[in-house]
């Protein structure tokens, strides 16, 4: 009975009624870092380091052909439509921003017609820096999207921005506004 309260004693000394002191999990030691305030919200899908997918293409329809990813330049790919409004109200911004920035432009077009693609980018000086490819088969496109971060029925436009060498480091949905141009200076690291 006398060691019995002797060791409530003791352990009653030794908590002092204060909470235990808080365990931090190695999840939270070695977080991503934080994208900068100007880019919080633009990415639905960001990626950093190990799981960063490459930047690949879908199956391209014939007589397009695939680019290499420049090696010391952001890749911007845009994938659009001639028949989706806001694709089409957004490309003379990307082309202002590609000239500001620097980027390659690559515009995977979803259009199953190749001649109304031709007749809708020929003579548009906005995209003659832009490197042109269609999609073979744009009704299979949900596991390319999966494999980017989206849903595999995501919808047009989607943004992918990949770093130098090919890496993807941010995907978006969602057509672009003006006001947007200090998040995608943030996610290139442009000043």
């Amino acid at each position: 009975m006398r060691s019995s309260l002797l060791v409530s004693l003791v352990l009653a000394a030794c908590t002092n009624n204060q909470p235990p002191p808080s365990q931090t999990s190695r999840v939270d030691v070695v977080k991503a870092p934080k994208a900068s305030p100007a880019a919080a919200g633009f990415c639905d899908a960001r990626f950093d380091g190990a799981s960063a997918p490459r930047l690949t293409l879908p199956e391209l329809a014939p007589g397009t052909n695939a680019p290499s990813a420049p090696r010391d330049r952001w890749v911007w790919l845009n994938v659009w439509a001639t028949w989706c409004a806001p694709c089409l109200r957004e490309l003379p911004l990307i082309a202002r921003w590609q000239e500001l920035l620097g980027f390659d432009l690559w515009l995977l077009s979803l259009d199953s017609d190749a001649e109304t693609l031709a007749k809708f980018t020929a003579g548009r000086k906005e995209l003659a820096h832009a490197t042109s490819l269609r999609a073979a088969n744009p009704d299979r496109l949900g596991q390319w999207f999966a494999a980017n971060g989206l849903a595999a029925d995501s919808s047009i436009p989607i943004h992918l921005l990949a770093g130098p060498g090919g890496v993807v480091r941010c995907v978006r949905m969602g057509g672009l506004e003006e006001e947007r141009l200090g998040a995608v200076k943030a996610v290139l690291g442009a000043r």
